[in-house]
């Protein structure tokens, strides 16, 4: 099965964002890729930290963090944490074109928040962080980019970023 479309979790955008092979993904291949809101704020807690560590100016992963095609979900309902009651759901398409009123594309997202409950207790034992990324797979149907072992047992494609890039790299030839 090769993917048109996946749902990244936060250390994968990570990956990217610092230049290793996850980067590939967004530099070599055409793939949607969506995010839940929640691990974009994740991902942005963590930039200084990867700048420090890889010894990379901020500006530069900063740059790289706002030019990555994603896109970003919220849920529309309590319950998941970092979301007020009666947000609004919306696609927000990063590198899409506004609408003349400036404001980012969107379109409704209701299933995502009535996965969250499910995803929560299906990791309890294991990183809860990664529930908005699974909950956000299993509301579009898609498959979970990630190379967190543990959700390979879960009820849905994941793909480490190796194997994304092989299957990939496959269907180009």
């Amino acid at each position: 099965m090769v993917p048109e479309e996946v749902v990244a979790d936060a250390n994968v955008l990570l990956s990217a964002v610092i230049g290793k092979a996850a980067n590939k993904i967004f530099s070599e291949f055409v793939l949607r890729v969506h995010v839940a809101e929640f691990n974009a704020r994740e991902v942005e807690e963590y930039l200084p930290m990867m700048a420090e560590k890889y010894k990379l100016p901020m500006d530069l992963v900063q740059l790289q963090w706002r030019i990555l095609p994603i896109i970003k979900h919220a849920p529309t309902a309590a319950g998941a944490p970092g979301f007020a009651r009666g947000s609004t759901s919306a696609v927000l398409a990063r590198g899409y074109k506004p609408r003349a009123s400036g404001e980012p594309k969107a379109r409704p997202l209701t299933r995502y928040a009535r996965y969250y409950k499910k995803a929560v207790k299906d990791l309890k034992e294991r990183d809860p962080e990664d529930a908005h990324a699974l909950a956000l797979a299993r509301a579009l149907k898609l498959p979970l980019w990630s190379n967190d072992r543990h959700l390979d047992k879960m009820d849905l494609p994941v793909f480490s970023t190796a194997k994304l890039l092989s299957i990939l790299a496959e269907t180009r030839q």
